[in-house]
């Protein structure tokens, strides 16, 4: 079943949440999210590590805080994976 995502959120979503029903595809779209969250996080990993000195939003600025940044990103980043597999 291929739906648009408005539509999908606008009829299927809220006709199971209301009337207590399972939600069509929801299994489908939470493995996509977690890949992407997943994904996410391994990109933020990689610009972090490589930053080479220049100044990336949201990233701490001193070395030590950096590298705390960096393993946080590291482990979030294996729960997701986790996650997956485990799905």
């Amino acid at each position: 079943m291929t739906v648009p995502v408005k539509e999908w959120l606008s009829t299927h979503v809220i006709d199971g949440i209301t009337k207590s029903q399972p939600i069509p595809g929801f299994n489908r779209f939470n493995r996509y999210l977690i890949e992407r969250i997943e994904r996410s996080l391994a990109g933020c990993r990689e610009r972090t590590i490589e930053q080479s000195g220049a100044l990336i939003y949201g990233v701490p600025t001193s070395e030590y805080e950096q590298d705390i940044f960096e393993e946080k990103l590291h482990l979030t980043q294996g729960l997701f994976a986790e996650i997956r597999m485990n799905m």
